[in-house]
C-alpha cells in the first residue's frame, strides 16, 4: 500500500499496463475501453455499461 489505500497493480490481460497507485475507475476504464489484451466478452461489457 502507498499509505492511502492504494496498491500496485497491473493489468491480468496485458503486460503494459501497470499502476503504481491502483484506481478502481482508472482500471475498470482501462478493461472496458483501452486494454489491447485478450479481455473476455463478458468482463469488457460490465465495466462498459457501469
Amino acid at each position: 500500500s502507498d499509505g492511502k489505500g492504494h496498491y500496485n497493480a497491473n493489468c491480468k490481460y496485458c503486460i503494459k499496463e501497470r499502476w503504481k497507485r491502483g484506481r478502481p475507475s482508472v482500471m475498470e476504464s482501462h478493461l472496458a475501453l483501452h486494454c489491447k489484451g485478450d479481455v473476455p466478452d463478458k468482463i469488457r461489457q460490465h465495466w462498459l455499461v457501469q
